[in-house]
């Protein structure tokens, strides 16, 4: 895997940063939940952490990244793929509903 540059690492801070900062986003994570959606991050005993979907019983894990705690992009990158998380699935159950 290629070494992300400084200026790219920046670039993909300020998506992230704006990704979750947006309001709306918020809003799914409410109507998700609602509906019976639960994502949330598990910290293992190391530092890492997992992403997990619950869907009323179906329990799994949201994808297969590992997040470091201690970094900050990290901690932006979880944060943001759980609010796209519940957008992708209020969109759906939406959709679905019409």
């Amino acid at each position: 895997m290629k070494k992300e540059t400084e200026k790219e690492k920046k670039k993909r801070f300020d998506k992230l940063r704006g990704i979750s900062f947006n309001s709306s986003l918020h809003s799914d994570m409410k109507y998700c939940n609602d509906n019976g959606l639960t994502i949330y991050p598990a910290m293992q005993p190391n530092g890492r952490i997992f992403l997990f979907v619950q869907l009323e019983e179906k329990f799994k894990r949201l994808n297969d990244k590992v997040y470091n705690q201690e970094e900050e992009i990290d901690r932006l990158e979880y944060t943001a793929d759980i609010l796209l998380a519940y957008k992708d699935f209020a969109i759906k159950k939406r959709n679905k509903n019409k």
